[in-house]
């Protein structure tokens, strides 16, 4: 089930990604020869021919006038042929390489913008439904639901931890009380331990398990060395549902994929950082693999939070795909940008040839963190 839920997402991501290029394009009266979905071998396809559909069939290499929507067997998402991209074709008007050089430049960065836009309707559903949040900063105009106080974090080996408290567990009452708020909770804790015993009634709520059964312990306080004071090693935070009106939704959802995609480009630069200054690669890292494990936790978390994660993951695409690197998105501007001021067109072999050696170097990369996420998971499941 995960690896379905990692194709669909990943597929419906990359698919749109193709969209963005194909409605650019035609918008600007440049032919796309086929728009897939998945990549070939083709199944079947469909042509539109005066005012009639034409079932095509997977031998058939006829050029036709409109474009062709096919269907192929390998479900990744999904390509556009455009017109004049191989150097073919390159002196017909509705060739790509005959548009002026804006055009040319909008269609290349449009999946990327598709993958923005999908971000922001993602968020937009996600905000709009609610979304469960540590409520630290939240604007006025929020509505809020199901308030609670959570444990946000457990010290290890510290008293709460050894009573079995979990992280995201949530604190029903303290020595018989139940608080408003986290900060009046956490000073009676604070108090508490510096004269005994703290009794605390809890429900479990992780990621992986909601447990509405009451659990309760009276916690002795040890000196927590991190804050050199007596307590029992528990971090409490507010957490609600938060959601927002339909028109608020949508400017919160662009300034989250705002904030979402700075933090990405800032986390791009430490992982460049480590790799040439320390020559470290975080284990951060995750390809493929690592990524559907993802997927399948968020989906299980429910269905806003599979939301959620897929709007990070349409940012991530439109990142990664901008990044003047060749073969992706961003790679072919650079080369567009370098045509522009040398003032004559790029040598197409040239470019082709690095565009290619460049994607074989970025599938050794994917396979080689796949590899990686494939032994951490073994070892992470006793494998």
């Amino acid at each position: 089930m995960t690896a379905i839920l990692f194709f669909l997402v990943l597929s419906s991501l990359v698919l749109a990604h193709e969209l963005g290029h194909f409605l650019v394009a035609r918008f600007f009266g440049i032919k796309a020869h086929e728009f897939g979905i998945g990549f070939p071998p083709r199944i079947f396809g469909y042509v539109r021919e005066g005012k009639k559909w034409k079932k095509i069939s997977r031998q058939d290499t006829h050029i036709y006038k409109n474009t062709i929507i096919s269907i192929n067997y390998l479900p990744f998402g999904g390509f556009v042929k455009i017109k004049g991209e191989d150097a073919q074709e390159k002196h017909d008007t509705d060739s790509i390489l005959s548009k002026p050089m804006y055009q040319r430049m909008l269609v290349v960065s449009a999946g990327v913008m598709m993958n923005w836009l999908m971000a922001i309707i993602l968020l937009t559903i996600v905000f709009t439904a609610g979304v469960e949040t540590d409520l630290y900063n939240i604007p006025i105009s929020a509505h809020i639901t199901n308030k609670k106080i959570v444990a946000s974090e457990i010290l290890p080996n510290a008293p709460a931890d050894i009573a079995g408290m979990k992280m995201n567990d949530s604190i029903r009452t303290i020595n018989g009380h139940a608080f408003a708020n986290a900060e009046m909770a956490r000073d009676l804790i604070r108090d508490a331990s510096k004269v005994g015993p703290v009794f605390i009634e809890w429900s479990h709520h992780s990621e992986h398990l909601i447990d509405d059964r009451v659990w309760t312990a009276n916690i002795a306080p040890v000196e927590i060395t991190e804050i050199k004071t007596m307590g029992i090693g528990i971090a409490l935070v507010d957490r609600g549902v938060v959601s927002f009106s339909f028109p608020e939704s949508i400017i919160q959802a662009v300034f989250m994929t705002a904030h979402m995609t700075w933090t990405l480009v800032a986390g791009l630069g430490s992982l460049v950082k480590n790799i040439f200054v320390t020559h470290h690669v975080t284990q951060d890292v995750s390809g493929p693999v690592g990524i559907a494990v993802m997927t399948g936790e968020a989906a299980r978390m429910g269905f806003i939070s599979l939301l959620q994660f897929a709007a990070m993951l349409s940012i991530n695409l439109a990142v990664v795909n901008i990044l003047p690197i060749p073969a992706l998105d961003g790679g072919r501007l650079l080369f567009m940008i370098i045509e522009k001021i040398r003032r004559k067109p790029m040598n197409i072999r040239f470019e082709t040839g690095v565009h290619n050696i460049a994607f074989m170097l970025l599938i050794l990369l994917v396979i080689f963190v796949s590899v990686r996420d494939v032994a951490r998971l073994t070892h992470v499941f006793g494998m």
